[in-house]
Formats: C-alpha cells, sequence, structure tokens
C-alpha cells in the first residue's frame, strides 16, 4: 500500500527522472495518450465542456437506459448479453492505449474516494464522471477467471479471439526484469527503460501516472480540496516503479491451472493453444516458479549481520496486523521446547538488495508489506498448481518445487489468516490489513479455492498442509464469513431482491448505490461458493448442510443482479484496492518501528523528528524481526512516532472526521463478470 503523504517528499531529481522516462517511452512507442478509444457520449461531452484533459474519463450520467425488457429474457439470454458487454471493455488493436498497455486487457480505471458531511451529489458526481485509465492486469486475470468458470460450467461458449488476445495479454505482463522462464508477474505491463542504463542492460518499468492524477485531483471541488490537502498533506499520485508482486503472480497461476483442468474435458483443444502459448513463451513451472515463495518471506526470528534483507524487513502496519500471531506462534514453540520458527508470505517479489534504481522501488518505506489480501491469492494460486497444473507444464515431481520449506511458509500464511478473522482484525482495522478497503476479493478467493477443494477425496489430497489449508478455508467460510456476509444484505421483501451497499456513496444515512452491483455479485457469489460442491465437471449442487437463509439470500441477490445488469444507467463500479492511505490513522509514520534509518545508513529520531523535516523517499521506516509483547504495547501506547501518538481504532473510511482522500481502482468489466457468473451457477443450481 503505498502512501499519497509519502509521495510529497519525492525528490525533485527522482521527480525528473520519472517525468524524462514517461515522455521518452511515449514518444519511443508513438503512444499518443493514454486512453482506451473514447466512446462517442465521452467525445461529445469533451468537446461540450472545452474540456482539454482527454485522459479523464467524462462518462455522461443521462444515458439511455437499456429498452430491453429483463422479464422476457431467461437467465441464460442475460448472462450472453452480459458477456457482450463484457467484450466491449476489452482492449483491441488500434485503440489508443498507454506503453505498458496490451491488446487484450480488460480494462479498468482509477478515480478518487472522498466524502463530505453531506454525502453530497456533487462529490458522488465527480467519482462517476472523472476517471483515469489504468488497464491493470491483475484485473483482466480476475475476469479470465470469471469466464473460464463459466466456459466450465457450459453457461458460455467464449469468443476464442478475444480470449486467445486475454491470454496473451496476461502473459506479457512477466516482469521483464527476471531472465526468461522465470514465472514472475507485474501489475502491469512494462516499457523499456530510455535511460543510459537501460539501453544498456535492458531494463523494464511500469508507466508513471503522476501527472493524470495530479490533474484528476485538480478537478475536485475547491473547498473540498483544500480541506484535505491542508489535513493531510495529500497529492494523489502513483507509484510509477512497482516490483513484480505475490498477488499478480498467484492469480497467473490459479488462470493456468484452470486452463489445464478445463483442457482434461472435452475442451482440451480448445486449451490445448493457451498451453502451447504458455509453453512457447518459456514460461516453464520450475522451481523458478516458487523462488518468489522460497526468496521474499517475512521471517521475525530472522536477523542477522550484514546487509538488510527485506524478508526480515516490513512495512510498521503489516507488522502491527501479524505482532499478535507470531507472539501466539513464539509461545507455543517456547512451551513445546522448540525454537519459535514462523514464516509468512510478502506482498513484493524483490529485496532491497535486488532494486535497481533506476527502474523499480520498494513501495514507500524502502521495506516489503505482507497483505492479507494476498495470502488468499497466494493460498489460492499454489493450491491449484500443485493439485492441478504444474505436472503437466513440466516433467517435475511435485516434491521438487512443493518443498518442506514452501509447504512451511504455505501453512504458516493460512494459519495467520484464520487468526485475524478469528480475531477481527480484518474487520476492526481493514484500512491497515489490506491495500484492498473492502473484503470483496478475499471472500471470492476462499469461495473458489472451497467449491473446487472440496471435489477432492481426502485421499487424493497428496499434502497434509494442503488439507489443513482446506480446513482452514472452511472454518473461515462456514464459521465467520457466511454470518459477516449476510449481515451486510439487506432483503427487499417485496421485490423478493436482496443487495449490498460497499464504501462508494453510501454514508450519512444515505446511498448514491456506486457500488451496489459490484458488491451483490461478490457477497452472493461468495455465499454460493462457501456453500456448494461440484457435481461433475460442470454442475453443482448445494450442501445438505446449507442453512436456507443462504438459499434465500441467493435467490434474491440473483434477482437484483439480473435485473440491474444490463441497464446502462447502473453503476459499474467498485472499490477493487486503494494505492494511499485510506484514512488519517493509516499512515506508517503514525505506527511503531525498530528500523528508522535512510538508505545511507543515518539514523534517525523516530518519536522527535518533524514529519516533515523527512527525506521520505530515502527512509527505511520499517519493523525487523520481533518485538516482545510488552515493549511493543509501550511502543503503540505511551510513544509517539515522528510527533503523532498512535491511533488503534478503526474509525470508518466514510468518517469526515477520520477519511481522506485516497485513490482507488475499479473495474466494470470485473462487475459484470462476477455478475454473469452469478446468475452461471443459479442457473446450474436450477434457482428460480
Amino acid at each position: 500500500k503505498s502512501s499519497a503523504s509519502g509521495m510529497v517528499a519525492r525528490s525533485s531529481i527522482v521527480k525528473l527522472t520519472m517525468i524524462y522516462c514517461y515522455f521518452s517511452a511515449c514518444f519511443a512507442i508513438k503512444a499518443e495518450n493514454h486512453l482506451r478509444k473514447p466512446t462517442v457520449s465521452e467525445t461529445q461531452d469533451n468537446e461540450s465542456t472545452g474540456s482539454s484533459k482527454e485522459f479523464l474519463s467524462t462518462k455522461n450520467k443521462s444515458k439511455t437506459k437499456s429498452n430491453e425488457d429483463v422479464d422476457n429474457l431467461s437467465r441464460k439470454e442475460v448472462i450472453a448479453k452480459i458477456y457482450d458487454r463484457i467484450l466491449k471493455e476489452q482492449l483491441q488493436e488500434g485503440d489508443k492505449m498507454s506503453p505498458v498497455d496490451s491488446p487484450g486487457l480488460f480494462t479498468s480505471r482509477g478515480t478518487i474516494h472522498v466524502v463530505d458531511e453531506e454525502n453530497s451529489e456533487k462529490l458522488h458526481d465527480f467519482r462517476q464522471k472523472y476517471s483515469v485509465p489504468y488497464n491493470i492486469a491483475f484485473n483482466s486475470t480476475f475476469v479470465l477467471l470469471d469466464l473460464l468458470e463459466m466456459e466450465r460450467l457450459g453457461m458460455l461458449t467464449l469468443d476464442e479471439d478475444s480470449m486467445n488476445l486475454a491470454w496473451d495479454a496476461m502473459l506479457n505482463t512477466r516482469s521483464k526484469n527476471f531472465p526468461d522462464g522465470t514465472a514472475i508477474f507485474n501489475f502491469s505491463g512494462q516499457f523499456p527503460y530510455i535511460g543510459p542504463l537501460g539501453r544498456l542492460m535492458g531494463y523494464h518499468l511500469p508507466i508513471p501516472l503522476n501527472n493524470e492524477m495530479n490533474l484528476l485531483w485538480d478537478l475536485l471541488p475547491p473547498e473540498i480540496k483544500e480541506k484535505f490537502y491542508k489535513e493531510t498533506d495529500t497529492v494523489i499520485t502513483a507509484r510509477a516503479r512497482m516490483p513484480p508482486d505475490l498477488d499478480s503472480t498467484s492469480l497467473v497461476m490459479a488462470a493456468i491451472s484452470m486452463v489445464i483442468e478445463n483442457g482434461r474435458t472435452d475442451m482440451y483443444e480448445v486449451f490445448q493453444e493457451r498451453i502451447t502459448s504458455w509453453n512457447a513463451l518459456s514460461h516453464r513451472i520450475t522451481q523458478a516458479t516458487y523462488r518468489p515463495f522460497v526468496n521474499w518471506n517475512y521471517d521475525p526470528n530472522a536477523v542477522g549481520p550484514g546487509e538488510r534483507d527485506t524478508r526480515d524487513v516490513i512495512d510498521s502496519r503489516s507488522y502491527y496486523t501479524l505482532h499478535p500471531f507470531f507472539k501466539q506462534k513464539m509461545e507455543e514453540a517456547l512451551e513445546k521446547g522448540e525454537t519459535p520458527d514462523v514464516r509468512v508470505v510478502d506482498s513484493w517479489l524483490i529485496n532491497q538488495s535486488e532494486i535497481i534504481p533506476e527502474v523499480m522501488e520498494l513501495i514507500l518505506t524502502n521495506g516489503n508489506e505482507t497483505d492479507s489480501v494476498v495470502y488468499f491469492s497466494f493460498i489460492r494460486g499454489v493450491t491449484a498448481l500443485v493439485l492441478t497444473g504444474a505436472d503437466m507444464l513440466e516433467d517435475l515431481n511435485q516434491s521438487d518445487f512443493f518443498t518442506e520449506d514452501i509447504q512451511k511458509l504455505y501453512l504458516d500464511s493460512a494459519e495467520s489468516m484464520l487468526w485475524m478473522v478469528e480475531n477481527d482484525m480484518m474487520k476492526d482495522h481493514p484500512d491497515i490489513v489490506s491495500m484492498y478497503p473492502e473484503m470483496d476479493i478475499p471472500y471470492a478467493h476462499v469461495g473458489k479455492l472451497l467449491q473446487w477443494l472440496r471435489v477432492y477425496n481426502e485421499a487424493d489430497i497428496p499434502y497434509d498442509v494442503i488439507i489443513k489449508a482446506r480446513d482452514i478455508m472452511i472454518t473461515i467460510a462456514e464459521d465467520y464469513w457466511t454470518n459477516d456476509i449476510l449481515n451486510q444484505i439487506i432483503i427487499d421483501e417485496d421485490a423478493q431482491e436482496a443487495y449490498v451497499d460497499g464504501v462508494l456513496g453510501a454514508y450519512n444515512g444515505k446511498s448514491w448505490e456506486e457500488d451496489r452491483l459490484y458488491k451483490t455479485a461478490f457477497f452472493i457469489d461468495s455465499l454460493i461458493s462457501y456453500w456448494t460442491v461440484r457435481d461433475g465437471n460442470s454442475s453443482l449442487k448445494w450442501l445438505d448442510s446449507t442453512p436456507s437463509e443462504i438459499k434465500k439470500a441467493a435467490t434474491y441477490g440473483g434477482n437484483y443482479v439480473a435485473r440491474v445488469a444490463l441497464d446502462e444507467d447502473t453503476s459499474l463500479q467498485g472499490c477493487l484496492y486503494s494505492v494511499g492511505e485510506d484514512t488519517v490513522d493509516d499512515q506508517p509514520y503514525r505506527w511503531p518501528v525498530n528500523v528508522n534509518e535512510c538508505l545511507n545508513g543515518t539514523v534517525i529520531d523516530p518519536h522527535d523528528t518533524d514529519l516533515a523535516t523527512v527525506d521520505l523517499v530515502n527512509l527505511s521506516w520499517n519493523v525487523q524481526g520481533y518485538i516482545d509483547d510488552d515493549t511493543y504495547q509501550d511502543m503503540l501506547e505511551n510513544q509517539v512516532w515522528l510527533q503523532k501518538k498512535t491511533c488503534t481504532e478503526f474509525r470508518g473510511f466514510n468518517n469526515p472526521e477520520n477519511s481522506i482522500s485516497f485513490y482507488y481502482f475499479y473495474s466494470e468489466a470485473i462487475t459484470l463478470s462476477h455478475a454473469a457468473l452469478l446468475l452461471a451457477q443459479l442457473e446450474i443450481l436450477n434457482v428460480e
């Protein structure tokens, strides 16, 4: 989670370098701007307002409503029409796009979340009208997974040209700063670094979007912009040089596994081309695939001399979320007379010693991060790959890459998630547990993993750690998240519909329904996934133990989704994840650390130093090792950090006293694909 406040202090040299790289790349690749091709309505709106900011989306709120009478359409017909809308969200050859984009990506965008006390219509209109394109490969892979699932269920015949484009676009995001054959993926594509070292070394980097987002910030109402700038010293911007990440890498593994699994059915020939294209690009599943998990993880017991390695240094907020879990594991080991040994995965697949300064940097604090949602992606991707895909892509035994070390990391990460859920950490502090402000993605990951794992008899699962992880996910889904979801669903008995509102535009007793379709699709689909099992390859059935309220919520939620998904007035936004602090309290410099030094080794006073005087670009503000509990509690309760005391209470994303502006991504394609998947599952279950 990168901090907007930290970006204010970026040095002039770094800023100039980024601007130079950006314009050089645009010139070299002859990209005219960062836009998908604008629609007719967008072009007309730009012309009517005289706007020169052509990269901004200016979607007209007075769109013509769909004349389609949904009541006269079957569920399969609705799904097919939603798929047609999804295809329109896919970049095609000839579309205007950034140098890092590829034809085949499903579009996504970003805008600013900011609220006022009235939850005013002007800010609602701002969020709906203005956004910048950021076609993140992670989003495309998520859409791809939904589409593959619907194809497996026999509910869609996918357009092969579209699928091949999407598949190639996904593979094109492999990190080009690593040797061929290393299956490590970036959040987005990369373009050649144009500087002198780039010509020599062939470095690549993601594209910066600073200028676009600063212009977007300028469009906020003046009184709002002034208020939040004064309170938070925040500038809306983006990290330009993100390293490859575990989240994207894990999702690609899940997609590959699904392709292979589907290829074992009657559709084998259809999917063989996709498997061939994977192998042709040398993305072989070998021990190299598992290098991310061996090299980049946090071990609180590994504190040694020499150059600091980011396996042992994590963001202060990440450590806060994990400290009680580490404490529990330490005490359990000592009670048994054992040496404490616990590790969890990192978000970013890079160590500080491996950083290429001209090309990449670790996000914000010059240390790594842990992210609860990434853990679920990791468990989903690795489980799928071990059970489904690895032996079909490379002639290796599973034990060659799912080693004891990886199994330990896998299980520890799963157990840490169970601890966070059992102790309400993910509900009590969603602003620091993850860069995903809401729970939609982890709900979905657990559901799809369970729905698939329940197919296997225990005797067919070759590793005890996978059985244990499955049981952990069952506990999370059935004992905790089912009730969490049900408690947020609003039932309309008269209409026989159910829906959920999220963080966007829902505050002060009113909702602008900005993310209602997105939230409803994710929540209801997750409930179905928790309480169903595959019955053959292309069918589902309810578990015998499924509570009646689950089936009712699924039926009513499906009714709502079927009614609104084809209506062009329905907002397709959803707060997928953010790139800035989500609340005033969500700033790493307000949380305790034991690493507080510049990259040149200069130590700063972590308590009395004025934040405004610190060169944040070169500051390592992190935690290393394990801090004993008495010491850590004193750090939290009695000490100040860069002159600010830690606030451990989450006061809400939409509370104006605590809320700050944050930049979030959304994908209309994801909203549509998950809505279609929900309807597909209801059709298979014969839910009327």
